[in-house]
């Protein structure tokens, strides 16, 4: 079995142009649209014209891209003005005089997306830690002196 390699646009229009001198073809995907210039005489094309021709299908593609590409910022665009309204929109709606003071939720206290306990201070620690100690104690000495 006899494997041919696939051929690139570039190398199929110049296959195309060697074997038909006065060849019609696409240089974009290789088509071959006609192979005597009698063919496309009526469409007044110049040689230059000729040899960088691109059909009609290849021009529609690329329309289609231009087209979509546009349309993708223009997306793009109005995205990031709702983007910027809507967070506009938050910082008026809750600004510092509408969060309670008071309120301790996980939500108010500036933890929204942490996970855990909350950290507590090295003092607010040693003092639970010395009311636990002298709680123990008490326990103790309450228990020795029943007995």
């Amino acid at each position: 079995m006899i494997v041919q390699p696939v051929l690139t646009a570039a190398e199929t229009v110049a296959v195309f142009h060697r074997r038909f001198i006065a060849a019609l073809v696409c240089i974009t995907c290789g088509v071959l649209l006609a192979t005597e210039a009698a063919s496309y005489s009526r469409s007044n094309l110049s040689e230059e014209q000729r040899l960088a021709y691109v059909c009609h299908e290849c021009r529609l593609d690329a329309a289609e891209k231009d087209r979509m590409a546009a349309a993708r910022r223009l997306n793009l665009a109005a995205a990031r003005a709702t983007k910027a309204t809507v967070r506009g929109g938050q910082r008026e709606g809750f600004s510092a005089l509408a969060i309670s003071r008071t309120s301790t939720t996980v939500f108010r206290d500036g933890r929204a997306g942490r996970s855990g306990r909350p950290t507590v201070s090295p003092a607010e620690q040693r003092r639970k830690a010395r009311e636990r100690s002298r709680a123990y104690r008490a326990r103790k000495d309450a228990e020795g002196a029943n007995v």
